[in-house]
């Protein structure tokens, strides 16, 4: 598996001498473009949030074959590497129709040439064999890498920040998968060393990220009641991943915490996007 791939955090948002943008800030940045006749922005808002939806499935779609080797709830693996799979061809599509600048545009030319071979890889990945586990693995985060690329590039295009919390919460979308990927793979005996220290690394991220989102001024009953969900989700699934056990249950706890931490971190995605949307009037 190659490093650990690039924080979304840090292409999504802008830095000022006081931080990370407000909340106020892409409330106004929203208004000014909702007033402007041109749809371009919008449409680069929304192609963002869907590149970065692309990348948390990557990851998804390794940890799915990867419980799926090591036999860990395997008849969930099979839905979750369907339904993956069924929502990156159609978010694939939709993305189509983005009018993008040109190094956006050869970017997804890319992007979407790639992951269209890591879904037929997938389709027809049928081994059991650990070593060939490990070869997907690192073609879903090159992938990855690829997929986080264009999310730069559209950034940089939209020539506006996005809100933190949007930025900090899809980054932690994707640690839930990234996390459960690398510790399967570390106790598949696939490059150990590196796994645990990706893994570790990813830990602290995800703290950190997670701190950072519950000081955020952003507040509603929604945002507070999913906050708390995914603190209790999270603290389970941080001690499943530190645990040095290979046994069946801890891999179990892994692979179904990172399921219900997502799971919580959309609803909190789509709250935080109603909020933010009511700051504009």
């Amino acid at each position: 598996m190659q490093k650990q791939r690039r924080n979304l955090l840090t292409l999504l948002t802008t830095l000022t001498p006081f931080g990370f943008v407000s909340s106020s800030s892409w409330a106004q940045n929203a208004k000014t473009a909702a007033a402007s006749p041109s749809s371009l922005t919008l449409g680069l808002h929304a192609a963002v949030t869907k590149v970065t939806r692309l990348s948390v499935l990557t990851d998804r779609i390794g940890r799915g074959h990867a419980q799926r080797v090591l036999e860990v709830l395997p008849k969930r693996s099979g839905k979750i590497i369907a339904e993956s799979s069924q929502e990156a061809r159609k978010l694939l599509n939709e993305l189509v129709s983005v009018n993008y600048a040109a190094p956006s545009k050869a970017q997804f030319g890319k992007v979407s040439k790639d992951y269209e071979l890591l879904l037929q890889s997938s389709e027809r990945f049928t081994s059991t064999e650990k070593t060939d586990l490990a070869k997907f693995g690192h073609q879903a985060d090159n992938l990855g890498g690829e997929v986080d690329k264009l999310v730069e590039f559209l950034i940089k295009e939209l020539g506006k920040p996005v809100a933190q919390v949007l930025s900090a919460t899809a980054d932690l979308q994707r640690l839930t998968q990234h996390l459960a990927v690398h510790f399967l793979l570390a106790h598949v005996g696939t490059e150990i060393k590196e796994q645990q220290k990706l893994l570790f690394e990813g830990i602290d991220e995800f703290n950190h990220q997670f701190k950072a989102i519950q000081a955020a001024a952003l507040k509603n009953s929604q945002i507070e009641q999913s906050l708390q969900l995914i603190g209790n989700q999270w603290f389970l699934m941080s001690q499943s991943l530190k645990s040095s056990e290979k046994d069946a249950i801890t891999m179990e706890n892994v692979c179904t915490t990172s399921e219900r931490t997502l799971e919580v971190l959309n609803e909190l995605y789509a709250h935080y996007e109603t909020a933010l949307k009511s700051l504009i009037g």
